[in-house]
Parts: structure tokens; C-alpha cells; sequence
């Protein structure tokens, strides 16, 4: 199951400081949806970034794993509330929707793993975290 989860600049430092970070809520495509629909995986991406952005000035940020989340049910967007812990070793990329004049920008920037700690003082200035 590909699941995307939104995340604070905080979040993210501290899953760089200690390996691994508390995460409350994600998005998840069930097994039988077509997880290589790009399309679909862009919304669901995109709805991740949005729920982030709203608390990170305007900014959002989402982890991508392929873990699953037991005993999480899925409402019909895929959103699941829950706490688990997510280790660093376990998260594939992250994605990054900026911030434009108030207005999230409709792309997502990719980042590898490695980038998050070398890009990490920028976010958290211009997120206001």
C-alpha cells in the first residue's frame, strides 16, 4: 500500500535528528486501486500537500512509504487518522508543494531521502516553523 503523509518542517527535523518521527494522519491508495495510475496517485499526493500546507504557511510537505498502517480504515478519499511511528529507513521520497503569493503552487517538487537534511534550514525558515 502507497501511503502519503503529511508532514510539518518539524516533523521532518526530527526525523533527520532521531531516524524516525510520530506521524497523526495520512492518505492511502488500497491495494486494489491501481496504485500506478498517475493520476490517481497525484491527487492523492496533492490532497497530502494540501492537509500540510494549511498548517505550514502555505507550505506542504509529504513523506511517501510503501509501509502499511494496521488497523487504519480508509473513508472514501483514502484519508486515515492514527498515531505510528515512521522510520527514516522506511520513507522513499518527499514531495514539496511551495508557497506563491498565498497560493500553493500545483506542482510537487521530489526529493530523495538524502536531500531532506540539506534543505531542511530553508523549509523551516520560509514555513515559519
Amino acid at each position: 500500500m502507497r501511503s502519503y503523509l503529511p508532514v510539518s518542517p518539524m516533523q521532518l527535523s526530527n526525523l533527520v535528528d532521531k531516524g524516525a518521527v510520530e506521524i497523526t494522519q495520512g492518505l492511502s491508495l488500497a491495494d486494489e486501486e491501481n496504485p500506478e495510475s498517475e493520476e490517481l496517485e497525484f491527487e492523492t499526493s496533492w490532497q497530502a500537500a494540501s492537509l500540510s500546507a494549511a498548517a505550514n504557511n502555505g507550505w506542504g510537505f509529504v513523506l511517501v512509504t510503501e509501509r502499511d498502517f494496521p488497523g487504519t480504515s480508509l473513508d472514501e478519499s483514502g484519508q486515515w487518522s492514527a498515531s505510528f511511528e515512521i522510520a527514516l529507513g522506511e520513507v522513499e521520497c518527499l514531495l514539496v508543494a511551495a508557497h506563491d503569493d498565498g497560493e500553493i503552487e500545483e506542482e510537487l517538487s521530489w526529493f530523495a531521502v538524502q536531500e531532506i537534511a540539506e534543505q531542511l534550514p530553508a523549509w523551516l525558515s520560509k514555513s515559519g516553523n
